[in-house]
């Protein structure tokens, strides 16, 4: 993914294009998760804590501001 089709994906996010929502949360997922799991150690939490994290930035979309780091940071 390149730098334009970045910001198409955040900006259609923070507008609440669930289309986007779909392809972020495919995207970095497997990061967050992973990210959890090694964190806890449990995977049924690492599970739980991966989707907090997306709802959170779902029901967060609003106050989103680009920055260097893109969606993904």
């Amino acid at each position: 993914m390149d730098d334009q089709d970045g910001a198409r994906l955040a900006a259609g996010f923070a507008a609440g294009d669930e289309d986007c929502a779909t392809v972020v949360y495919r995207r970095w997922r497997p990061l967050v998760h992973a990210l959890a799991s090694r964190s806890l150690g449990d995977e049924r939490e690492a599970e739980d804590v991966t989707q907090q994290v997306f709802l959170a930035a779902w029901r967060g979309r609003g106050g989103y501001r680009p920055g260097p780091g893109g969606l993904g940071a």
